[in-house]
């Protein structure tokens, strides 16, 4: 179920950077990095599985995208003290600007009564504003378990990560010494991307390493582990990250019960490989579990000549693996991933049209448009599955996922779903590119996936696409959450089309009249721009023009517009039909 789209319903952004459940709704923390359109960084807000998703309008007019967002509770003050009235709730959000020359860290908090966000101030001011410098990617509240004081740390970027404490006097709970002239962590090789509570400790990760707090009234932070030690010809690109979505995990055969686990995402070869940490004495070994690029390949499928896609690039685990708590024990893990396809297999699966490019030798590449994310069954036992379903049709690119950035489980009474957010921009220009997905248990993890031969299953990559079985829509779209009457009983469209593609259906043309109702309601037409005009439609022409006469945008992007739903057909007739068909 398609829960989030932004371009309907008032509903914006190009990226989903996080989900979290807070006081029983859903939230999101939304991005406009890369938007063609400038925008501001919101939160919005479910309340239900099938409601509308509202926003909550921006944390701030200068931040671009949610960094961080994370609920706390706060127990103690400053002093290790009780709070007076008992533990307070605030529900905290960050990101970082450039302000005067200079790279600042800002935090914003969220009022629970009238539910809207509000600046709280500055958290950390760095040196002179550098690209890639500073980053507010992750928040933690941790009780040090020497002094007993609540800290909320949070990551400022190369310089490193600060501490806060519980102020009762601010609206926000929370302030910052911004007297101090360094990070309690120090300086840091690369923007951190983590922090995260492992037995008993505070974690966090930058570039090729892992650090970890010693709590106490004089806190130091060592390095643990580097992967610099078991890889020395890895270079890791700050812009990919390198140790990314450190989390801590239950792993019987580790001496403390648990292990650490990450993605190695070290530079433009990356293959997004799950390693796992387990503790031997003060330091770690590390295991390589499975690389998110070779299952991709495995789940894509070899051509008609035997040969495997060629997937050059993933990045895995963007903010940390979701623990998935089974009803007979034990758990598994969710890690969404994105990948890069190259030469052949560009044109063998559903690539994102708005995201191709050429290589220096001319090869072409682009980044899947259909997303991904691993199951964790176990250390030895990985699957991939996508959001919707597997995509056989090579032209099936719609909607644009290409990434899953964040998920959680559905903090609504009885709703066994997990919630899957994200998209990637990728540095290509992006447009109401951010979505959420509602799965159920049954489809993400918990039964094998049906082969559904209406959908392609089975389709040979390279091969002239041909799906069997009956398929309601042949040239239209299918919504498989819709729900029409046939002999006076309710019918989802889902459901009817698995039924009809059983053994005990039969073929399509004997059962006419059900296939007639449920086509009526379960297909929606495609927008035709040129329809009625008697003209081509031209996918290259110019759509749009700036003042000086410059291509803003072309036709086919246009109509991208049209069909992830950012722009209904009337309007997107009268505007581009004139440009666009002749």
């Amino acid at each position: 179920y398609h829960s989030y789209k932004a371009g309907q319903k008032g509903l914006a952004g190009t990226e989903v950077m996080h989900l979290v459940a807070y006081k029983g709704s859903l939230f999101a923390g939304l991005g406009f990095w890369m938007s063609i359109a400038p925008g501001e960084a919101q939160v919005a807000r479910l309340d239900c599985p099938f409601c509308d998703w509202v926003s909550e309008w921006h944390i701030s007019p200068y931040a671009l995208r949610v960094e961080s967002l994370k609920p706390v509770r706060w127990t103690t003050n400053r002093d290790g003290q009780p709070i007076s009235g008992g533990p307070v709730d605030k529900f905290l959000s960050a990101f970082h600007l450039r302000d005067q020359g200079r790279g600042q860290v800002r935090f914003s908090s969220r009022n629970d009564v009238d539910k809207n966000w509000e600046e709280g101030g500055i958290a950390w001011t760095g040196s002179l504003w550098s690209l890639g410098y500073f980053s507010a990617r992750a928040m933690l509240l941790h009780k040090d378990t020497v002094t007993k004081v609540d800290y909320l740390f949070l990551t400022t970027g190369k310089d490193g990560i600060v501490a806060g404490t519980y102020t009762a006097s601010s609206k926000h709970t929370v302030s910052f010494d911004r007297s101090l002239t360094e990070t309690e962590s120090g300086p840091m090789a690369a923007r951190p991307l983590s922090l995260i509570e492992h037995d008993g400790h505070v974690y966090s990760s930058s570039a090729s390493y892992v650090i970890r707090r010693k709590d106490g009234p004089h806190p130091k932070w060592e390095k643990v582990f580097d992967m610099a030690t078991a890889e020395p010809d890895v270079t890791v690109d700050e812009a990919v990250g390198g140790v990314r979505g450190l989390t801590s995990i239950v792993h019987p055969a580790s001496p403390t019960g648990r292990s650490l686990l990450f993605s190695w995402s070290p530079n433009s070869g990356s293959g997004g490989c799950m390693t796992r940490l387990d503790p031997n004495g003060n330091s770690f070994t590390h295991h390589i579990e499975k690389c998110a690029k070779d299952l991709a390949k495995d789940y894509l499928g070899k051509d008609r000549r035997g040969k495997d896609p060629l997937v050059v690039y993933s990045i895995a685990d963007y903010n940390g693996a979701l623990e998935v708590p089974m009803e007979g024990g034990g758990q598994k893990h969710i890690i969404g991933f994105q990948m890069l396809l190259y030469r052949y297999s560009v044109f063998h699966f559903a690539t994102d049209p708005y995201q191709e490019m050429t290589s220096s030798s001319g090869k072409r590449l682009a980044y899947y448009s259909g997303s991904g994310f691993m199951i964790r069954h176990s250390a030895t036992e990985y699957e991939v599955r996508e959001p919707g379903g597997k995509r056989w049709d090579p032209k099936e690119m719609y909607p644009r996922l290409v990434a899953v950035r964040t998920y959680s489980t559905s903090p609504f009474l009885n709703d066994k779903a997990l919630y899957f957010g994200g998209f990637d921009c990728n540095h290509f220009s992006s447009y109401n590119s951010a979505w959420v997905m509602r799965g159920e248990a049954t489809a993400v993890y918990s039964k094998p996936v049906p082969c559904q031969k209406e959908l392609g299953c089975g389709h040979v990559p390279g091969t002239r696409f041909r799906p069997t079985g009956c398929d309601l829509c042949e040239g239209q779209v299918f919504d498989g959450n819709e729900v029409y009457f046939f002999n006076k009983k309710r019918v989802r469209c889902q459901n009817a089309i698995n039924w009809l593609n059983t053994q005990k259906a039969g073929k399509c043309s004997a059962i006419k009249k059900l296939v007639a109702t449920a086509t009526r309601s379960c297909c929606k037409g495609i927008c035709n721009l040129c329809a009625g005009t008697g003209k081509p439609f031209r996918p290259k022409a110019p759509a749009a023009k700036d003042s000086a006469g410059n291509v803003l945008y072309k036709c086919r992007v246009a109509l991208g517009f049209v069909k992830s739903g950012g722009i209904d057909c009337f309007r997107a007739t009268a505007w581009w039909g004139g440009a666009c068909c002749w």
